[in-house]
């Protein structure tokens, strides 16, 4: 019974020291410990474990969140810049970039893959590189949103004049452009958020594991501490 309990370990725990969790208690057993003192000592180590390992595993996932937010902060304000400009002070009637659209959502997706790649090099968590790539892809697609809000209601003038919301406000039955372009922001809201932190996080796992997570040992032992977590008889 009282070996079975050492399953009470994490098994990061468990796989790290192996034969030493099982020598240390059979080395407790030889020292005719009383049995009641060993259940007591192994439960408390394997609560002290798991709640170190715990507390670890909060902070690697707050690493990784860190990451990402830094990641989809840049990527917005590199968007604020480029959307502001070939919307509002290089506008045209016609929609010509066709390509630079596809190219620039290409390369927003290699960033939220290195998003993944980099929180796997910062974090032990597991899933850190899928929570690096989900925020920095929610980051993004709010900021998107927030981008458009702005300048689609700021700029109605100039944005209102673009073919292609002409060409859709028409098919739509026409009305005000300014209302016009805010129902199509619900719909980003709906959608584009969502969808760009799910290809985030799906990125962000891709990107990870290109590099394996680090190899963080499952938490540092107090001096006079051994693998058990339990104190030297």
């Amino acid at each position: 019974m009282i070996r079975h309990l050492v399953r009470l370990y994490p098994r990061r725990w468990r796989d790290r020291y192996g034969s030493e969790l099982d020598d240390l208690v059979t080395s407790l057993l030889t020292d005719r410990q009383p049995r009641r003192r060993i259940v007591a000592d192994l439960v408390r180590g394997a609560a002290d474990a798991r709640l170190q390992t715990g507390v670890l595993m909060l902070r690697s996932y707050r690493t990784a969140g860190w990451v990402g937010a830094r990641y989809g902060l840049t990527v917005a304000a590199v968007l604020a810049t480029v959307i502001y400009l070939t919307n509002i002070v290089f506008a045209t009637a016609k929609d010509t970039d066709g390509v630079k659209v596809l190219f620039g959502w290409l390369g927003v997706f290699a960033i939220l893959g290195l998003a993944g790649l980099h929180a796997a090099r910062r974090s032990s968590a597991r899933f850190a590189p899928l929570v690096a790539g989900a925020v920095a892809g929610l980051i993004v697609g709010a900021a998107i949103v927030a981008i458009f809000a702005v300048l689609d209601n700021v700029y109605v003038d100039i944005i209102g004049r673009q073919e292609q919301k002409i060409a859709a406000l028409a098919a739509a039955g026409g009305g005000d452009m300014r209302t016009f372009l805010n129902q199509q922001l619900v719909g980003m809201v709906i959608v584009l958020i969502p969808a760009l932190t799910a290809i985030g996080a799906g990125l962000g796992h891709l990107g990870g594991l290109i590099r394996p997570a680090s190899t963080a040992s499952p938490t540092s032992m107090a001096p006079g501490q051994n693998p058990l977590g339990l104190p030297d008889h």
